[in-house]
């Protein structure tokens, strides 16, 4: 059985649209992935001219919960990288944390060797239950990021869950909302959240009464 595998998590928007056309010429349906195509280039322009003089700011990202102490924070080629860098950050991590994986390394509690990079914000992009509303603000906070408070980004409530179950760009226009919230707005996110399902898909769905970012806030509203 032959087998083509698609590169679907790509992040960067002209390596994904090669994926994209090679599905729409698979399928014939070449017209609906060229206007993803448009779309896409269009809100990454609109990322990229709005960040293009701003001081960037440092983010880490992970893609996961905590598990037995454990979490994996994203390095090197991984996917979740890109969305940082795609939303017009600056990622903090560098190849000294790849000893071991080609696309992360493995933090625990015992650990000590995130202290040594300097960040602005954490954002663990985590799927489950985001489109149905049955996410739990406070239990998803914890699972996701209770393992980094000894960090200077926790401490300063600049670290934030996303919705992993988006597209690709929904993903990064929530971290630009995130990082640049003076530029994006979480409504604005939410606006190109509801858009893309509305013209790409056949879910039918009105995100205005749906969340997809938790902060510390969010969590802890009485904190």
């Amino acid at each position: 059985m032959d087998v083509i595998r698609v590169g679907a998590a790509s992040v960067d928007v002209t390596e994904y649209c090669q994926q994209l056309f090679l599905i729409g010429f698979l399928f014939q349906t070449e017209e609906q992935c060229e206007d993803i195509a448009k779309w896409w280039l269009s809100m990454q322009a609109e990322i990229d001219s709005k960040t293009a003089n701003v001081e960037k700011k440092s983010a880490i990202t992970c893609n996961g919960s905590i598990s037995k102490d454990c979490i994996w924070v994203s390095a090197g080629t991984s996917d979740y990288v890109d969305v940082i860098t795609h939303a017009g950050g600056e990622y903090a991590l560098d190849d000294k944390v790849l000893t071991d994986y080609t696309s992360g390394a493995y933090f625990s509690k015992s650990d000590t060797w995130l202290y040594n990079y300097d960040f602005d914000y954490i954002i663990n992009i985590k799927t489950n239950d985001w489109y149905s509303g049955a996410v739990d603000d406070t239990a998803k906070y914890e699972e996701c990021l209770s393992i980094f408070d000894q960090t200077k980004a926790y401490q300063n409530k600049n670290a934030y869950v996303i919705t992993g179950d988006a597209p690709i760009p929904i993903r990064v226009a929530y971290a630009a909302a995130v990082m640049y919230p003076d530029l994006f707005t979480e409504e604005w996110a939410d606006e190109k959240n509801q858009e893309f399902m509305d013209k790409f898909t056949d879910v039918k769905i009105d995100v205005s009464s749906l969340h997809f970012i938790i902060s510390y806030d969010t969590a802890y509203p009485k904190a």
